[in-house]
């Protein structure tokens, strides 16, 4: 399939790493987004998570789309990326942009304390952020305390809100 990809962008390693993780820990779902083929039988969607699937080296169920007129092509994939503030506020959930970022480094720290958090290696998913809420629902407490301590030290409000938390965690925690 990934043979008929002859009129696309060029790939992200990074994406396909990203969506190959995903497989791997059996985060990957099935959507109304799969691949497309055009009634030439080129690929005209989905080369990312084809190329995912390599990379994992797993089977994945997906939807598959055939006969896609050509003239389609340039309204593919120009649509808002939803990111975790969206997913969390269409949640019901409020300060969502700042819950989404407290999450984050909290998944960052239990997940990932030994690479570096900005770039490609501290992407955490919008699946990631709403499983690590659930795991960690108290964290919805401690945004305005966050608020407070940034508004008088002038730290980072979700740095201020996540660093109360883990202290908290960590005096709870048996010595």
């Amino acid at each position: 399939m990934l043979e008929a990809n002859t009129s696309n962008r060029s790939l992200s390693k990074a994406t396909v790493q990203a969506y190959a993780e995903a497989m791997r820990r059996g985060e990957w779902q099935v959507t109304h987004q799969g691949i497309a083929f055009d009634s030439g039988g080129v690929l005209r969607d989905g080369q990312h998570r084809l190329a995912a699937i390599v990379e994992a080296d797993l089977p994945i169920e997906l939807m598959v789309f055939t006969e896609v007129e050509p003239e389609t092509f340039d309204v593919l994939d120009t649509g808002k990326r939803r990111n975790a503030a969206d997913v969390l506020a269409i949640e019901g959930e409020k300060s969502a942009t700042l819950l989404a970022a407290v999450v984050r480094t909290i998944f960052l720290y239990y997940n990932r304390p030994e690479t570096s958090w900005t770039g490609g290696s501290a992407a955490v998913t919008n699946h990631q952020i709403v499983q690590t809420l659930d795991e960690h629902p108290k964290l919805r407490e401690f945004l305005a305390l966050g608020e407070r301590i940034a508004s008088s030290t002038g730290m980072i409000k979700s740095s201020a809100a996540a660093a109360s938390y883990l202290v908290t965690e960590a005096n709870r925690a048996p010595i």
